[in-house]
This record gives structure tokens, sequence and C-alpha cells, in this order.
């Protein structure tokens, strides 16, 4: 609100009357001889600062041509409005809700907070005061993506708001946030299809679950290509250390899971598990007709050989190195629990070598590095192997990042190395 500036105006504010009693203007009343209400300066200058400072307060210039000068200034202080919408109803999948002060019109910023009435299990719309269904987007590794299941449960207090094209959800349950280094650590696991886990990420796994190895539940890592043509996935079995792996290549189909991990817990003790049957199958005659051929003199040579052959195909095949450790540690690390990875070596902010006890028979095996969220829980990670750095049989170097490819030190780091 620009001051007036008719000449007849002074340059320093009068000092305006005593107070009296508050009243209201009057037109006056001719026929019982009473006065109209007199429109003192002290009144205009009143009326005039008052609305100026909200002007001046939004961080606007005043101008003389701009005539919404206060409602500008009144919208920047107060900000976006939150609306309340109550508990959804609808469907899983198209919700509606109904505020108690309708909503007129969607506007770019515009914030709802309501309660879920149910747990999705795919894309999500939601449609507030009957304005019509908008789509609802999570943000995900490479920017807006459709829901996917279990994101909003039953009871769950969710925050959307419009961009000007589709409601964003702010998420306010971190742990069921399908993304890369979180997993759900309360409330109920989701079962979900794990053929629909098409985005890299960490996420929980109920039991259950179609198309899981296993009938039970655990954490499922998904890798993905840029492209999303080529996918993988690997399953961690909650109550022991075994795990699974399957690929999704060229847009085809999944493969058929290989479960990977030879050892794990059973009955209370650390045993071996078989890694698939037909490895166990082909231990098992290994062990058979190497023990003939030391029992049978006449016959231990051709056996032997046989029986090494088969056995060195098999353990091919198993786990040749794995280990936990610290990511914030410098130096030299010793990992918490290892197996053939003999130490770590900090070059700097999340950048790494694991160095082998036993060197790998050639450097084409898989490493295959994993890596919490931060302390906090707030900064998800990625671990990868280095692509300009080949990997040696003694060692292989990799770093853990966060969605943005800024290196950062992590309190868990995995690795898993397979191959010959």
């Amino acid at each position: 609100m620009f001051r007036i500036d008719d000449p007849t105006g002074v340059a320093v504010l009068p000092a305006p009357e005593a107070a009296g009693s508050e009243r209201f203007f009057f037109d006056g009343d001719p026929v019982n001889n009473l006065p109209a209400s007199i429109v003192r300066a002290s009144f205009l200058n009143m009326v005039q600062e008052e609305l100026r400072n909200v002007v001046l307060a939004g961080g606007l210039t005043p101008s003389k041509t701009t005539y919404n000068q206060v409602l500008t200034a009144i919208k920047k202080l107060v900000g976006t409005p939150s609306i309340w919408g109550k508990t959804s109803t609808g469907s899983a999948n198209t919700q509606l809700l109904n505020p108690d002060a309708p909503v007129a019109q969607l506007v770019p910023g515009l914030n709802i907070n309501f309660v879920s009435g149910f747990q999705n299990n795919g894309p999500v719309t939601v449609n507030i005061s009957g304005l019509g269904a908008v789509q609802v987007k999570k943000i995900g590794p490479y920017g807006q993506m459709n829901f996917e299941g279990g994101e909003w449960q039953v009871n769950d207090l969710c925050t959307v708001v419009y961009d000007g094209s589709v409601f964003q959800w702010v998420d306010t349950q971190a742990y069921r946030q399908n993304g890369l280094g979180v997993v759900q650590t309360s409330g109920a696991w989701p079962a979900v299809d794990l053929n629909t886990k098409t985005i890299s990420g960490f996420y929980a796994v109920a039991a259950g679950s179609p198309n899981a190895p296993l009938n039970d539940y655990g954490f499922l890592q998904v890798l993905a290509g840029g492209d999303v043509a080529w996918k993988q996935q690997i399953f961690y079995h909650l109550y022991s250390d075994r795990f699974f792996i399957r690929r999704f290549i060229n847009n085809n189909a999944w493969t058929a899971w290989q479960e990977v991990a030879t050892q794990g817990w059973a009955n209370g003790a650390f045993a071996t598990i078989a890694a698939n049957a037909a490895v166990a199958a082909a231990a098992a005659a290994a062990q058979s007709t190497a023990n003939t051929g030391v029992a049978n003199a006449a016959t231990a040579d051709g056996k032997a050989v046989t029986a090494q052959s088969t056995a060195d195909t098999a353990l091919a095949r198993a786990v040749k190195g794995w280990c936990n450790f610290d990511g914030r540690t410098a130096g030299t690390i010793t990992p918490r629990a290892n197996l053939n990875i003999s130490s770590i070596t900090k070059i700097g902010t999340g950048q790494y070598t694991a160095n082998y006890s036993s060197a790998m028979n050639d450097a084409n095996y898989a490493f295959i590095p994993s890596g919490s969220s931060d302390i906090g829980g707030t900064i998800n990670c990625i671990a990868y192997p280095m692509g300009n750095i080949a990997p040696s049989t003694t060692s292989r170097r990799f770093n853990t990042a966060n969605a943005s490819g800024t290196l950062i030190d992590v309190p868990y780091v995995n690795i898993i190395v397979v191959g010959n």
C-alpha cells in the first residue's frame, strides 16, 4: 500500500488526538439535528499505516498501481493453507476426502492432512470435495513414481501436497518408505507380490508374500538399471543367514530363485545349508565317491578324480566371502564378522577396499555390497563397486553414497562375494 502523496499531506506522521471511547461511523440525522461522523486524519493515518505494515512485513515494496499487495503479503506471511480431510472413504486405491469446509479448487501448494481408511494395494488417487480423482505420487530414486502397495496402512496419518498436476506424498511413516536403505521396523509388515518390486530399494517382506522364495519374513533388496530393463532381487531370510537371488532381463520375465548362502542358523547352531538341490546332490555324490575310492584301492584313482572334479564344481558355486563392518571407522577396519575378508581399507568418506584372506581363482566373481541408512535413519545409502577400477583376485574397490550420489559413511556395510 502506497501512502497518500497529495501535496496537502505532511512528511511526518502527526500525533493523534487523545483516545476517547470506541464508537462506530454514523451518517447523521438531519431531522433530529444529529451530525454525521467526521473522518479525521488520525483515523485515516491509522488505517493507512496498519495496511502498509502488512505489505512491508510480507517483503513487498509499496506500489501506487498494485492493488493486491495486502492480499499477497498475507499469503506470504500465513503460508500455504492446510486442510484437514478427516478419515478417507471410498476404496483402497480410490480414496475420497470430505473436509468440513469444502475445497473450492485445487491450487499449487495445497496441503491436505487426513487419516487413511484403507491399506492400498496399488497406485492411488485422491478425490477431495468432489473435485475429481488426482493421482498420488511418491518420490523414488528416479523421481516421481506411482504407489506400489502398502505405502498407506489403515489409520495412518497421511499428508499430500498438490503440485499443480498430482498430489505428492509427504512420507510421515519413514520406516515404511520403500526407499534405498530404509526398512520397516515397526507395525504390520505388508504382504506384497515380489514381482511388483522393481524400483531399487530395500523392502520389508511379510510371510505369505507372493513369489517369495520362502513363506516367511525377510528383507528384499532390489537393484535396477537406469533403463529398468535389467533388475535383480536378493531375498534375505529374517531368521537365518540364508539368502536367494534372481534376475529380470530385457523386460522378459523373472528367473527362478537360486539359493546362494551355504551356512545359517538351524536348531540353535550354525550349520551348513545346501546352496541348492543340484549342488547338494553333487557334493554328496563327490563325498560318497571319494570314500569308496579310499576303501577300494583298485578303483581309487578313477573315483577320486571324479569326486574331486564334482566337489570343485559344487564349491565354485558357494559364497567365497562375506563381512559386516562399520563404515564410519577410519584407517584399516576390522569387520564385525567375516569369511575370507580379512580387512577393509578406508580410502576416504564412503570409499573402501575389501581385502581377501585367500585370493579368488580369477577376477570374474560377483561382488555384492549393501549399506544401511545413517544412524538417524534419515539418509539412504547406495553401495556399489567401482566401475572404473577393475577387480583383482585379492581385493575390490567400492563406494557408499546417498541417493544424490554424494559419498557418505554409514554404520552398517555388508559385502557378499560369490565366484570361483
